[in-house]
């Protein structure tokens, strides 16, 4: 999914959930207000 595509979904009020997998100093660097931070790499 591209930002644009994503940002599309949060202004039409479409995305219900938005799960942010990218390693934790990435999510705290900047992220969707709202997103679940759940790293892929904790998922295997």
């Amino acid at each position: 999914m591209t930002p644009e595509h994503l940002h599309r979904l949060i202004e039409a009020r479409t995305a219900r959930m938005i799960v942010d997998v990218r390693t934790r100093s990435e999510y705290q660097s900047g992220h969707v207000p709202g997103a679940i931070h759940s790293p892929f790499a904790m998922q295997w």
